[in-house]
């Protein structure tokens, strides 16, 4: 008997900044993330993903603003599921990027989402405030591993003075809290803007969440997901800062297999200024 599994994938798409020109047309920027987005979709399809979590999906602010946030033709999270077989999409935006950008958070399943909400986390709800933080969240539910809460996470830094990550942090979990309905498991996935080991992963750890790459790789606690160089970032360690995680609370009855970082120059090629971070479940048998 084969044993089920339940994959997922998060990655920050970088908002197109990819291939960033001085001068470019917003046209051309967005010409020149296609061999990003199928990059991703060809990974996506080659790891066959049950759900993927996404952060920094943008589109074009100058397309019309009557159009509801991710039906716009240059969404990120849509063009690639334009180019997946069947993955179901839920998204919505925190901020104006750049001032350009409309800026969000997505989920694709190839399983139907269920009870999808999308809850600010920041005190501020600006979209015109960077800041502002709107995380997405959603249920699936995979024969032979049961309903799993997802939510994607894109956080503000631990020792913002306008939007601090315990502040947001606590929100977060008061939600996942309260979406507990005896899911088989609840994973916060994204982008933390917590360095591994610093003071904010030691408070996620407090309250009762795992790191499923570190227990997958128990040596990988520093292990990249982004370089020396980003936006928030300067000055940071030469090789890099581990900032992007999947977190379970606990009680999940989900085990990790395996989990590796992707979307490397080794591993599936570069597409943005983080990483992804993908991991391989199955059911817990205790």
């Amino acid at each position: 008997m084969t044993m089920m599994t339940f994959s997922m994938l998060t990655l920050n798409l970088h908002a197109y900044q990819e291939g960033k020109q001085a001068g470019d047309t917003i046209a051309a920027r967005i010409r020149s993330n296609v061999p990003l987005f199928d990059r991703i979709a060809a990974a996506i399809t080659g790891l066959d993903v049950d759900v993927i979590c996404l952060q920094e999906v943008a589109e074009w602010r100058g397309e019309p603003e009557t159009v509801p946030y991710g039906l716009a033709d240059s969404n990120a999270a849509r063009r690639i599921q334009q180019r997946l077989s069947g993955y179901h999409l839920m998204q919505d935006w925190s901020h104006y990027a750049w001032e350009t950008w409309r800026e969000g958070t997505a989920i694709l399943s190839k399983w139907p989402l269920y009870r999808t909400d999308s809850r600010y986390v920041t005190r501020s709800h600006a979209k015109t405030w960077w800041k502002s933080r709107n995380i997405v969240m959603a249920q699936v539910e995979k024969p032979g591993i049961g309903a799993v809460n997802l939510f994607s996470v894109h956080m503000g830094w631990w020792d913002d003075a306008d939007e601090p990550f315990q502040a947001q942090f606590n929100a977060l979990a008061a939600w996942a809290d309260e979406a507990d309905d005896g899911a088989a498991a609840t994973f916060l996935c994204g982008d933390f803007n917590i360095g591994a080991a610093g003071a904010g992963y030691d408070y996620v750890i407090a309250q009762g969440y795992a790191d499923q790459y570190l227990q997958a790789n128990p040596g990988g606690m520093r292990d990249p997901t982004i370089g020396s160089r980003i936006d928030g970032w300067e000055g940071n360690q030469a090789d890099g800062q581990r900032i992007d995680y999947i977190f379970m609370k606990q009680g999940g009855r989900l085990a990790v297999q395996s989990a590796q970082i992707v979307f490397t120059e080794s591993r599936y090629g570069r597409v943005s200024d983080h990483a992804g971070v993908y991991a391989v479940f199955t059911r817990d048998q205790r």
